[in-house]
C-alpha cells in the first residue's frame, strides 16, 4: 500500500507546477501573490509556461566551444610571431650597436695614427696593445 502511493506521489511531484497569482491593489499599491486578496479590487494573471528549450542549442554550444579554440589557437600563433619578430629585433639592434662601436673605435684610432707623429718600436707595441684591449671590450 505504501508503494503505490509514494509513487503517485513522485508522479505529480514531476509534473509541471501550475502556479496561479493574483495583482492585489491595497490603497493603490499594487502587491503580487499566490492567494487571493482578502479586500480590494483583485485581478487573475495568466503565467506562462517556461518556453521550449531550442533543440539546436547543443549544436550552437558546439560551434561556439569550436570558435573559441580556433581563435585561440590563432591568438597564440599570433603571439609567438610576434614574440619572434622582438627577438629578432632586439638581436638586430645589438649586432647593429656592436658594429657602431667598432667603427668608431677604428675611426678614432685613425684619428689618433693622424695626429701623431712616428713613433718607435716600443710606443707601437704598447699602442697595439692597447687596442687590441680596446678590441676585445667591445665584446668581440
Amino acid at each position: 500500500m505504501f508503494r503505490p502511493l509514494a509513487a503517485l506521489l513522485l508522479a505529480l511531484a514531476a509534473l509541471p507546477a501550475s502556479a496561479q497569482m493574483y495583482k492585489c491593489t491595497v490603497n493603490g499599491k499594487p502587491s503580487y501573490q499566490e492567494t487571493p486578496c482578502a479586500t480590494g479590487p483583485v485581478q487573475k494573471l495568466k503565467l506562462d509556461a517556461a518556453p521550449e528549450p531550442d533543440p539546436n542549442a547543443d549544436e550552437q554550444r558546439e560551434r561556439q566551444r569550436d570558435l573559441a579554440e580556433r581563435l585561440s589557437g590563432e591568438r597564440a600563433e599570433r603571439d609567438a610571431a610576434e614574440r619572434q619578430e622582438r627577438a629578432y629585433a632586439r638581436q638586430a639592434a645589438t649586432e647593429r650597436k656592436h658594429r657602431c662601436d667598432r667603427s668608431r673605435l677604428e675611426r678614432r684610432w685613425a684619428e689618433e695614427d693622424a695626429h701623431r707623429p712616428q713613433r718607435n718600436a716600443a710606443e707601437r707595441a704598447q699602442t697595439a696593445e692597447r687596442r687590441e684591449a680596446e678590441w676585445a671590450s667591445l665584446g668581440c
